[in-house]
């Protein structure tokens, strides 16, 4: 399986947001540690340009893939976290993300 690094990208995007939407609506609560989701998007940025350079440097036809979701990510520091935005932005990453996985299994 060749494109393990994209679902590696696309579960750092899922836990992400799993633990941004705990916080915000107070399933759990950091504290100190509320730097972690910062971390963790940092992160899903490493994982998703490694998971495009994997493709490049393999020369896979599915390389472009991941690099969809880049604007998503580029896009979250603009938003105020824990607003409308926010979240809507959050959830079009998701949709990406199942348009990606869906775009790499039907590529083979």
């Amino acid at each position: 399986m060749a494109a393990w690094p994209v679902y590696l990208a696309c579960l750092a995007y899922l836990t992400t947001l799993s633990l941004g939407a705990s916080v915000q609506y107070s399933h759990l609560r950091l504290g100190r540690w509320r730097r972690l989701h910062h971390l963790l998007f940092f992160g899903t940025w490493v994982a998703t340009l490694g998971a495009i350079g994997w493709g490049v440097w393999l020369g896979a036809g599915w390389w472009w893939l991941p690099a969809l979701i880049l604007p998503v990510l580029a896009l979250f520091p603009t938003r105020r976290a824990s607003t409308r935005s926010h979240r809507v932005l959050a959830l079009i990453g998701l949709v990406l993300w199942a348009g990606i996985l869906a775009g790499l299994n039907l590529a083979g």
